[in-house]
């Protein structure tokens, strides 16, 4: 029989209200909490019992202590006497039980007791969610600050997606902490003045959602990379989870290892945190030299004669004859799939150029979710034009101009052209769910037109 569980509880360090239910609750069902930390609540077994719990908040100790300080030691020895009996710390909380019910409780001043509560808070808490919701908030903006310019690399960007939701969730679980304990407190200050507590209202509803949520977006990762068939970046990412459990597990071990050697408080932090930041540089260069050293299998993205790309030099030119490299780089999601292809010379020895050979880059962006259409034609239009550019004069900007469709067997078909030179080679090509930008560096002939669009209309 289990003696010993783990569970993940995501009550809110101030919703000591919500804390004491549920460790009542667990206690009714035969456990009782042993230990907090960053790895989960530890609970052993014990025999079923209703039992009385408290919460009791004391700023100035710290989870580095080796053993209670004087103060604290005057607290523990306080309530020992009244019958509480301490089960555990989780930083500047303290938890106690005791066998009866209408047991006098710890605390019985609610103004003293609200501004330990606070002090508390703005030790610890409040600082560390301010932090992560600056970082959030940063992180958020130059994605939104980016959008006009990488909005098809972000929809079509499964890593991208992924962690632009993971920092979303993270902003929504700082702003609801924060504004939900200062909301209380307000409201927790009134009250005390008439010599009443007012209980936690706590939003453990709200955290599970946000965990289950951050949780599935990081299994969909996962799946994603893998299902891309893109070995380098599905090894990366195991690495990078890894790494996370790995790192947060060690900072615990360093920092229950000097406790239990009685190092001094700054020692143990100091220690904790060097530990902490060796891990983070050694997974550093461990990435970098499996990069070099090309251990993880990748999927292979240069070749000589790729004829299995959907379009190739070959397929419009039978004269080809000299090698030629084919490249291609390319993201998908949910939403969209984006990928680039670039056919050019292979290069020579000794290096010479030659006029005649021939270049093909063309980027293929495949809309899943019909919605997006619409925006992804208008970014593709004004990625190359520069109509809306005051700082080049008229006459001398870059437009998109409609060409005739049918040749194409194509919805819409625009050439860019120069206002004051005339057309280039790159062509924008809409298909209905896919919209192709090609670059020629010749002027096709019809005969090769119709060749590519057979190459490259959907379904073919």
């Amino acid at each position: 029989m289990n003696h010993k569980k783990r569970r993940i509880e995501l009550y809110s360090f101030y919703d000591h209200t919500g804390i004491k239910k549920h460790l009542q609750e667990m206690a009714r069902k035969g456990w009782m909490i042993e230990r907090i930390s960053n790895l989960g609540w530890k609970y052993r077994k014990i025999p079923p019992a209703d039992l009385n719990f408290a919460i009791a908040y004391c700023p100035k100790i710290s989870e580095y202590d080796p053993e209670p300080t004087p103060d604290q030691q005057d607290f523990l020895d306080f309530c020992a006497h009244t019958g509480w009996h301490p089960v555990c710390t989780w930083a500047q909380m303290q938890i106690f039980y005791h066998e009866h019910k209408d047991a006098t409780p710890i605390e019985t001043e609610p103004i003293l007791e609200l501004e330990t509560i606070h002090k508390t808070a703005k030790n610890r808490f409040l600082p560390a969610y301010g932090i992560l919701f600056v970082l959030a908030l940063f992180q958020i903006f130059l994605l939104v600050f980016g959008l006009p310019d990488n909005l098809i690399d972000l929809l079509a960007s499964t890593s991208s997606l992924c962690s632009c939701f993971a920092w979303m969730m993270l902003l929504l679980t700082c702003t609801a902490e924060i504004t939900g304990y200062l909301r209380w407190y307000k409201k927790a200050k009134k009250v005390a003045e008439y010599g009443e507590f007012l209980n936690v209202k706590g939003h453990l509803w709200l955290s599970r959602i946000i965990c289950a949520a951050t949780v599935l977006d990081g299994i969909y990762w996962i799946i994603s990379l893998y299902a891309l068939k893109d070995r380098l970046l599905f090894w990366y990412g195991l690495l990078a989870l890894s790494y996370v459990v790995v790192l947060i597990i060690s900072g615990n071990a360093v920092r229950q290892f000097l406790k239990r050697k009685k190092a001094a408080r700054i020692v143990n932090r100091t220690l904790t945190i060097a530990a902490c930041y060796f891990l983070s540089f050694a997974f550093t260069g461990c990435i970098t030299y499996l990069a070099v050293s090309n251990v993880f299998p990748h999927s292979e993205s240069l070749r000589q004669y790729a004829y299995d790309f959907p379009l190739t030099l070959e397929d419009l030119d039978n004269n080809v004859s000299d090698p030629y490299i084919t490249k291609k780089l390319g993201s998908a999601s949910l939403l969209l799939e984006s990928a680039t292809i670039f056919q050019y010379p292979a290069p020579s020895w000794p290096d010479s150029y030659d006029p005649s050979d021939k270049e093909l880059i063309y980027t293929i962006t495949t809309i899943r979710l019909p919605v997006l259409y619409p925006l992804c034609r208008k970014v593709l239009l004004q990625e190359m034009e520069e109509t809306f550019d005051a700082g080049i004069p008229q006459g001398q900007q870059n437009e998109y101009q409609k060409q005739d469709p049918s040749l194409w067997n194509a919805q819409e078909v625009y050439r860019l052209v120069n206002q004051g030179t005339g057309p280039f080679h790159d062509y924008l090509i809409c298909y209905p769910g896919r919209i192709i930008k090609l670059h020629f560096s010749w002027e096709p002939t019809d005969t090769q037109i119709t060749a590519a669009a057979r190459k490259l209309i959907p379904g073919s």
